[in-house]
């Protein structure tokens, strides 16, 4: 969703305001015929060409190594477990078909 927004120039403190129902609306003003689904194909399309396009530029999400300090922050639900957030990562490049 996120393709989505920044695609639209939507500024992303105004997540909560733009949903999907409200910029199918302006793009309908605009005479733009789409649909949520049709947004939602459009930011996964568009999310799988930017990681393709940083994969030809040399970039491989696989070995993204996340910093030690990380797991020794405390968060609003205690500590950071290193095994779920590499597989946090897979499963989001699993989800982006990248």
């Amino acid at each position: 969703w996120r393709m989505v927004l920044n695609s639209l120039v939507i500024c992303l403190f105004g997540r909560g305001v733009y949903d999907g129902d409200v910029i199918v609306k302006g793009l309908a003003a605009l005479g733009l015929d789409w649909n949520l689904e049709s947004l939602r194909r459009f930011g996964a399309d568009t999310l799988r060409a930017k990681y393709g396009w940083k994969r030809a530029c040399g970039f491989s999400p696989e070995n993204i190594k996340i910093p030690e300090k990380m797991f020794r922050v405390r968060s609003s639900t205690g500590f950071i477990d290193p095994g779920r957030m590499k597989r946090r990562l897979e499963l989001f490049l699993e989800y982006a078909g990248i």
